[in-house]
């Protein structure tokens, strides 16, 4: 069966059983040219087992539940990866080599997923990651068979890192900040950029600000949003003296 990302992606919600890993490919299955099979790589046991692994196959079969039958089934094998990238790169090859599966999803912790991206771009294969956030999943080492349907960390510390900082919650660092200003440094680190140091401790950087793309405006399968205007930090970040906020100046 011939399978784009999107049937995929809905797919993994399919009428479908969940069997344990060992058993023959198709056992379940009546027509099993009408089958996608289904590796939900975790950690079962280990520090990650209660953000994913048994609970990831829970949600599977509730999905299943609530999918309903649409024609096809879906069979789901599952293993414990043991957070060893070594351990998720074997069990990848097996289901991929000998018991034939259309794709692997899950793969919680850095080190594995990174190692079974990689095995499913050798196969041409899928692998959805809904759990690991490190970056290179969409940096990198994206691919054409790399879905992450998660956050990163680029994305975190973009969004509520930057958030945290305009709020104040490195305000114990004030001290260190203001030393900096004084000795005339510019201020850059790798998640925010170029900046420099104002008087009162703040980092100054540009603020830039996105609108997400209409499907016929996206170039291609990654292209989501488009930047709309890039404010200067000095006015990105007035002190709040300056500003126009009524419960502030009160």
């Amino acid at each position: 069966m011939d399978l784009t990302r999107r049937s995929l992606v809905n797919a993994a919600a399919g009428a479908a059983v969940v069997v344990p890993l060992g058993r023959k490919a198709h056992a379940q299955s009546a027509t099993p040219s009408n089958t996608i099979r289904i590796g939900l790589l975790s950690d079962l046991a280990g520090p990650f087992r209660d953000i994913s692994g048994p609970n990831g196959v829970a949600c599977v079969r509730q999905a299943v539940q609530d999918f309903g039958s649409r024609g096809f089934a879906v069979e789901v094998v599952t293993a414990d990866h043991q957070n060893r990238p070594d351990v998720a790169s074997n069990i990848a090859r097996q289901w991929f080599d000998r018991d034939g599966a259309d794709a692997i999803v899950e793969v919680v912790s850095s080190a594995p997923a990174l190692a079974v991206n990689g095995i499913a771009r050798e196969r041409n294969k899928v692998v959805i990651h809904n759990t690991a956030a490190v970056a290179g999943l969409t940096g990198a080492q994206c691919t054409p068979n790399t879905v992450h349907w998660s956050h990163d960390t680029w994305m975190l510390a973009r969004s509520a890192g930057g958030a945290m900082v305009q709020a104040g919650c490195y305000a114990g660092t004030l001290h260190d900040l203001k030393a900096v200003a004084d000795m005339g440094v510019p201020a850059e680190d790798d998640a925010f950029g170029q900046g420099r140091m104002r008087e009162d401790g703040r980092k100054l950087h540009p603020s830039d600000l996105f609108e997400v793309k209409k499907p016929e405006e996206s170039t291609g399968p990654w292209d989501y949003s488009k930047l709309l205007q890039t404010t200067p930090g000095d006015q990105a970040f007035r002190p709040l003296a300056e500003g126009g906020c009524a419960f502030v100046r009160g």
